[in-house]
């Protein structure tokens, strides 16, 4: 027996073919079916190197009712090590599973992809015997409890006999237009695992919740057999969906493109564009958007480009969800060649929903815009595929960089990466290098041969133990009988089995690679300012004695995370000085927070309180304008948060307004109407005087003449030539006209 860690590096370099045949395969519903080495046969050259076989899980077109365990094995696998379960839909007549093959030799690695058919046949179950469906006469109604007039189990109910029954929301979407319910409280339950015949007696009903909806729905449980008088005594599973009939309901709608999508997306050549909701979307009335899945009935062709998904942008792509598109994973990839005028292409999609009916085709438009540049751009990045240990050259097939006019002088940096590994030119480490050292084969690649079993995880916080970064893969032993065992526990953190239903988990030392492979194993760090940690591990098999593995080092890598708060920056005023008719602008000499664990770009400023007034020399018109003769000194307040979310509160910065006055007075004058002999007061009708920058007391007048018949009084004293007047004197009407009786109309 031996064991294998195997983790990828990303991605491939040459393409070759690698596979022979594939047949297709027959499963009964509800079942598991093992594939055999016939089913997948792959060219006598793969037995002269390793020889690897990945499922592709990115693409929701395929495993729509099943899916492939384990999702790593050898091209010259066993049989009974490979398995296809079937989740019991009876919507899906067919299924397919999308695959990667990659052989790996010394230099090169050669990959291919290609599909699995499984055919899904029709059968009565061993155990589960179904009787009647579960019926809803209205909407909102509650169904008959399950019991054993809907569905009975077949064992012996002997001694050793075990039967046992799992339900979980969190496996399948179903039911997907109600609940399942127990008790006159209606009390919704999610997870259940129960033995066979208590799960009859629990009187759990499905109450609808969603109307108006399709005319069926399921109950998706698992039944899981070991009896000695079944099968051999080997472990039977079968995955069954209860039907319900919803009577008031209708027949399930097919989805739709929404009438809010544009379908034209406009490019730019040589860059990535998201594809966003906007531009493409789907609609149905029945279903949850994040369900529809958009499939690619009519690709690109091979020089227009292809579709993304940008967690791995050198892999085209069939189907995509509507989650994909709302999260902004989606995109259109440009084709490497350069255009001289604009370009025009079209992709066609359907839209299939979890029922799996499917809208009318249509079309999306992409149009891409010619680039005029002199700067170098990559126009081939794929990536590279090898084991642990080996070494690659860089080619011109996976990694290119053109420019028009002179190639020989662009070179390239290293930024980034290279955590496990170096990269050498010539045989010497560089940080630099050109397109012609790759057309060349000068720059190498070269693994540091450690297992790539390393995590990365947040202070305080936990971490999914997934394949990808933890698998073990035993020739002649299933995944549930690959066992590890932590011989050292971590020092700050530990090891947890957790259910996505559960909040806390529980510490374990044990655990197999099915368990991996099901999600449900966690690391959680426990918040120490200890920034790696590692744990150690044995493998061993179902054997007896059991074979054991050496012990391998599984290292965490804690990603610090910052407690304490942004701070002020002594160097910073914290106060803004504009003039009243100028702009002010903030910059980091007059607000500005430091943190050491944030780069300024991570620091967020929150208003709080938008400027106010608190103090000044102001006096306002009903709140339309404001005269400023003083300065005036405004305040707002504001909060603080790091990428941490540590925040600071109730934060003050004060803006200084400095007044101009740099705006003329404007008088106002009207007719004055007195009888012969008499008097009256002047009124701001008759005289007044308004500047838009200076505060009204601060405003005067000087007398230049006086009347020729009559004469000007403030407060009963006459004015003479060069008194002042303030427009206090005419609000308060202190200011008094006289005539002196002669025969003339006017002053």
């Amino acid at each position: 027996m031996e064991f294998i860690l195997f983790p990828f590096i990303i991605f491939v370099q040459v393409s070759g073919q690698l596979l022979l045949k594939t047949e297709e395969i027959h499963v009964l519903i509800g079942r598991e079916v093992f594939l055999k080495p016939t089913d997948i046969q792959f060219q006598n050259s793969t037995h002269d190197a390793v020889c690897k076989v990945e499922v592709i899980n990115n693409e929701p077109m395929t495993q729509q009712v099943g899916s492939l365990i384990p999702q790593v094995f050898d091209c010259d696998f066993n049989y009974r090590t490979i398995k296809y379960v079937h989740h019991g839909s009876p919507l899906l007549s067919n299924d397919t599973v999308k695959f990667r093959a990659y052989k790996l030799l010394e230099h090169d690695t050669i990959s291919e992809y290609f599909d699995l058919l499984f055919i899904i046949e029709n059968s009565s179950y061993e155990v589960i015997q179904p009787a009647l469906p579960l019926i809803i006469t209205e909407f909102f109604g509650l169904s008959d409890p399950i019991d054993d007039s809907i569905l009975n189990f077949n064992f012996s109910r002997k001694d050793g006999a075990i039967c046992k029954v799992r339900m979980s929301r969190h496996i399948s979407h179903r039911p997907a237009h109600g609940q399942v319910i127990v008790g006159r409280e209606r009390r919704p339950i999610d997870v259940i695992k129960r033995r066979c015949d208590d799960f009859l007696q629990l009187g759990l009903r499905y109450e609808h919740l969603k109307p108006p909806s399709p005319n069926i729905d399921f109950i998706l449980i698992i039944v899981e057999v070991s009896d000695p008088y079944l099968n051999g005594g080997d472990l039977i599973t079968e995955w069954f969906q209860i039907p319900i009939i919803i009577e008031p309901g209708f027949p399930n709608l097919p989805p739709k493109a929404s009438f809010s999508g544009m379908y034209l997306m406009d490019v730019d050549q040589f860059i990535i564009t998201a594809i966003t909701p906007a531009v493409l979307s789907a609609s149905d009335s029945e279903t949850p958007s994040d369900q529809l899945v958009f499939n690619i009935s009519k690709p690109l062709l091979q020089h227009q480009g292809s579709i993304v998904h940008l967690s791995d942008h050198t892999r085209p792509i069939n189907s995509f969800k509507q989650v994909d598109l709302n999260n902004f994973d989606i995109a259109y990839k440009p084709p490497s060649r350069s255009f001289k005028d604009r370009q025009m292409f079209e992709i066609g999609f359907i839209i299939r929903d979890p029922d799996f009916a499917f809208s009318d085709p249509f079309t999306m438009h992409i149009a891409i815009r010619p680039a005029i540049t002199a700067a170098p751009r990559v126009s081939m990045n794929v990536g590279m595929v090898l084991l642990e240990g080996q070494s690659r050259p860089l080619r011109k097939s996976n990694l290119e960089v053109v420019d028009n006019d002179n190639i020989h002088d662009v070179k390239i940096f290293i930024t980034g990466g290279l955590h496990h590994g170096r990269l050498e030119v010539n045989g010497k480490p560089a940080v630099t290098f050109t397109q012609q050292d790759v057309i060349s084969e000068s720059v190498v690649y070269h693994h540091d041969d450690i297992i790539n079993v390393g995590l990365k995880v947040r202070e305080g916080n936990e971490l999914q133990i997934t394949p990808s970064l933890l698998r073990a893969v035993d020739h002649d032993t299933t995944d549930e009988h690959v066992k590890f065992t932590v011989t050292k526990s971590p020092s700050t953190g530990k090891i947890l089995k957790k259910f996505s239903w559960e909040k806390t988990g529980n510490e374990i030392y044990t655990f197999t690679q099915q368990d991996l492979n099901k999600g449900i194993i966690y690391y959680h760090h426990n918040g120490d300012e200890i920034f790696n940690d590692s744990f150690e591990i044995i493998l061993q098999d179902a054997n007896n004695p059991p074979n054991v593995s050496p012990p391998y080092n599984v290292f965490i890598r804690v990603m610090p995370v910052g407690d304490d708060p942004p701070k002020r920056d002594p160097a910073s005023s914290f106060n803004l000085e504009v003039q009243e008719i100028d702009i002010g602008f903030f910059n980091s000499h007059n607000l500005h927070f430091m943190d050491i664990d944030s780069r300024d770009e991570e620091i967020v400023y929150t208003i709080t309180t938008f400027p106010r007034f608190i103090g000044s020399f102001a006096y306002s018109d009903t709140g339309k304008n404001c005269f400023l003769s003083n300065e005036i000194l405004l305040s707002k307040s504001y909060n603080l948060t790091d990428k941490d979310k540590n925040i600071v509160t109730g934060q003050v910065f004060n803006i200084t307004i400095l007044p101009v006055n740099n705006q003329v007075p404007q008088l106002h004058t009207g007719e004055l109407l007195v009888e012969e002999g008499s008097s009256t007061l002047l009124s701001t009708n008759e005289l007044s005087v308004y500047d838009p920058d200076t505060l009204s007391s601060d405003l005067q007048m000087s007398l230049f003449t006086v009347p020729l018949y009559g004469s000007i009084r403030r407060s009963e004293q006459p004015l003479r030539v060069g008194d002042l007047l303030s427009l206090d004197d005419i609000l308060t009407l202190r200011l008094e006209y006289t005539h002196d009786n002669s025969e003339n109309f006017k002053r």
